[in-house]
């Protein structure tokens, strides 16, 4: 068998668990638990395809990569708040 992508197992994984209520006659409430997730695992497959680094300059001369689909969402995603841009002298997409 072919080594899978990450994104490739990420995607037959929430394939799997979206027809797990087909194949083994699972419980209405259950249903719908394994759809959310499955649809949650393909939102967050097609933000880690268009997601892009950044490298945040911050003023005391460090320098850190951080992930997202934009520069917001990298920031967000890094644990940081609106507070903490002061903090940055700038930041540049990583290519």
């Amino acid at each position: 068998m072919p080594e899978m992508t990450d994104e490739q197992y990420l995607r037959d994984l929430a394939d799997r668990i979206w027809h797990i209520p087909a194949r083994f006659n699972v419980d209405e409430s259950d249903v719908d638990l394994l759809r959310d997730i499955a649809n949650r695992m393909e939102n967050r497959i097609n933000d880690r395809v268009d997601e892009k680094r950044f490298t945040l300059h911050w003023l005391d001369g460090k320098k850190e990569t951080v992930t997202g689909t934009s520069i917001p969402d990298a920031f967000a995603r890094a644990g940081y708040g609106s507070g903490a841009l002061a903090a940055v002298d700038y930041f540049e997409e990583v290519k």
